[in-house]
């Protein structure tokens, strides 16, 4: 065995190839060197700022590059809803917000910005899970700068934070197997919501103090979240309230409808990929099943059927777990708070419970004078729904005491 091992390799040809075979991998190792050098020169002569469109600051980088003279200039561009993932407009800006605009497309960009040569590679990946998800591909955005301080690119990130701040909706963003931006909205103001005398005032002062107390939190081991139970009668401002109070605190709002949530992998996914400063709408959570209170004990010799949708457990682990991230605000609304579940609505989970109610003749009066001033409203004998005055008035807009009657017919119908 060793005479045909060392025969073979006496032989001209097995020698050639071994000698060509070597050569090839010295010569190779060789083509890498000036590579490895240049990428070691690159590193240490630059600063590279890496952006993914799995963080919300992805939306920022992308305005502000839509904002470059460059990007009217360049000749490959991306079509882009102005719907951000952390918005805010003033009121009466939204009339003026154009309908799309054009960034840097794919590949490779250079211009100069505050006298520095700006690189930029703009890259788009695979969707993540694979190409039949329905998540959105992963897309990057890379910039490189000469100099080693990173100065230059806090300063971009600085002037698109506050870019994005300046000109922007109040974004919402609804689940669909990722978080899927849809047209933001202009904020309603907290002054134009009429509810129970303090009761605005309690919950403006609960959230500030949330958000100032980070420490607070951390220093007492607490998980620093805080959540919210809305309730009350159809059409007295729960869902409402949340906008302005996004507007407010200048936070996007992620609505998570749970009958569209598959299973509780799904509803962990959407409770982590919500952007950090979110507030987390959950509407009308008593209409879930996964919500409700545990009825009759289920026969323990039924079959256990196939688990479909979120679970009770899931759900209570998504809101209070050891894997729910820090800083999320959670707002959970329902029509019928005595039907969820004891455990769902513990502290923890819903910090703060918040009825809202038809309104009183003082609320009444507060509200018609937003609409028609002092003009001497008579308020109702019974409650009313703000949704229902809303309705009149917008129908009267010029005449409160037509506004009246249509309320007070309806009211005896």
């Amino acid at each position: 065995m060793i005479d045909l091992i060392a025969s073979t390799l006496r032989n001209p040809i097995v020698a050639g190839l071994g000698t060509a075979t070597v050569l090839g991998g010295i010569a190779y190792q060789l083509r890498q060197i000036p590579a490895m050098i240049g990428g070691a020169l690159l590193r240490s002569l630059t600063v590279e700022l890496t952006v993914s469109n799995m963080d919300p600051t992805f939306a920022w980088i992308d305005r502000w590059l839509s904002a470059q003279p460059y990007a009217r200039k360049t000749h490959k561009v991306t079509l882009r809803s102005p719907a951000d993932n952390n918005s805010i407009m003033s009121p009466g800006q939204s009339d003026s917000m154009p309908a799309y605009f054009l960034a840097p497309g794919v590949g490779p960009h250079w211009f100069i910005w505050r006298r520095r040569i700006l690189f930029i590679n703009r890259e788009e990946g695979d969707k993540p899970g694979g190409n039949k998800s329905n998540m959105r591909p992963i897309e990057k955005i890379h910039f490189r700068t000469f100099g080693r301080s990173q100065a230059i690119l806090r300063s971009l990130v600085a002037e698109a934070h506050d870019i994005t701040m300046q000109s922007s909706l109040v974004s919402l963003r609804i689940w669909n197997g990722y978080w899927n931006t849809i047209r933001g909205r202009t904020p309603r103001r907290i002054d134009t919501l009429t509810l129970k005398a303090g009761q605005m005032d309690r919950i403006l002062a609960d959230l500030a103090w949330f958000m100032e107390s980070r420490e607070w939190y951390e220093s007492r081991g607490i998980p620093y979240r805080r959540g919210y139970l809305f309730s009350g009668p159809p059409g007295t401002g729960k869902t409402s309230i949340v906008l302005a109070l996004a507007g407010h605190v200048r936070r996007p709002v992620c609505v998570l409808n749970l009958g569209s949530v598959d299973d509780d992998d799904a509803l962990f996914s959407a409770i982590t990929e919500a952007p950090s400063n979110a507030i987390v709408l959950i509407e009308d959570i008593d209409c879930a099943q996964a919500t409700k209170i545990r009825a009759v004990e289920k026969d323990p010799k039924e079959p256990e059927k196939e688990s479909q949708g979120v679970t009770k457990a899931g759900l209570l682990n998504a809101l209070d777990g050891i894997t729910t991230p820090d800083g999320r605000i959670f707002i959970m609304t329902t029509n019928f708070a005595e039907h969820l579940d004891a455990a769902l609505i513990r502290p923890g989970r819903a910090d703060v419970h918040e009825r809202f109610e038809k309104l009183e003749a003082r609320e009444q009066v507060v509200m018609a004078s937003r609409f028609y001033g002092d003009c001497g409203f008579a308020a109702l004998p019974e409650p009313v729904s703000p949704a229902a005055m809303q309705a009149a008035f917008m129908v009267h807009p010029d005449d409160w005491q037509a506004a009246r009657s249509d309320l007070v017919a309806k009211e005896a119908a």
